[in-house]
């Protein structure tokens, strides 16, 4: 188990790591979109107001180290909670493609190393259109589902895992969630008809300054217009 002061330890390499790599913090002086004010970035929704700050996680969870602390403290969360309740002793994990993947593989990684065989398997956002028509990658067992993801924000992303682990697999899930950040600070729980799973963190969004600071800014080539004039991009 980790002691409290190692756990702080992690969580400021990790902290550190996402404030300068993983924040898009818009420049107030850059037209990001044709049509948009300086130092705004398109929404997914374009009825909602116009943001000036992004969160791109798999900067994280693709990088080695930041990978394994990460994995480190949710293994370590999840030891405790083998300890403590029954059904914890066999588990699997289960995320909806494509953000939960390389947790589930680093958490899978960190588990053999300390001999322990844990599954995964991913849901797909859509069904696949040819081949075997199939909407799970990997093979479910029949142990309790835990769900993973990088981000809850409405925690959307985690029904259409309960769906397909509920109707079209039968499984039970385990009650908790795993999340490296948390947009809503009074999300608990997340309610799946009259199932809850518990929502657990490493970082809540407010813990992160996301004023636009010049030596935090960065943008990668494939995102700047000015050198790659593909046709895609208008």
């Amino acid at each position: 188990m980790l002691s409290c002061e190692e756990i702080q330890q992690i969580k400021k390499e990790l902290h550190d790591y996402i404030d300068k790599n993983c924040i898009f913090r818009c420049d107030p002086t850059i037209i990001y979109h044709e049509g948009f004010r300086p130092g705004e970035i398109y929404p997914k929704n374009p009825s909602k107001q116009k943001i000036t700050w992004q969160f791109y996680l798999r900067r994280l969870t693709h990088n080695g180290r930041m990978s394994y602390l990460m994995s480190l403290l949710f293994f370590d969360d999840l030891k405790r909670k083998i300890q403590e309740g029954s059904e914890y002793q066999s588990i699997q994990i289960v995320g909806l493609e494509t953000g939960s993947i390389p947790i589930m593989v680093a958490l899978q990684q960190m588990a053999a190393s300390h001999k322990i065989n844990l599954n995964s398997f991913s849901v797909r956002k859509e069904r696949k259109r040819s081949g075997l028509f199939n909407i799970v990658d990997g093979i479910p067992t029949e142990d309790p589902v835990v769900f993973v993801d990088d981000v809850i924000n409405s925690g959307s992303s985690i029904t259409p895992c309960l769906d397909v682990c509920s109707y079209e697999l039968g499984l039970k899930p385990a009650r908790n969630f795993y999340t490296i950040l948390r947009f809503k600070k009074n999300m608990e729980y997340v309610q799946y008809k009259k199932e809850l799973s518990k929502v657990n963190f490493i970082f809540d969004v407010d813990e992160f300054n996301l004023e636009y600071d010049a030596n935090k800014y960065w943008l990668p080539k494939d995102c700047d217009r000015q050198i790659n004039k593909r046709s895609d991009y208008f």
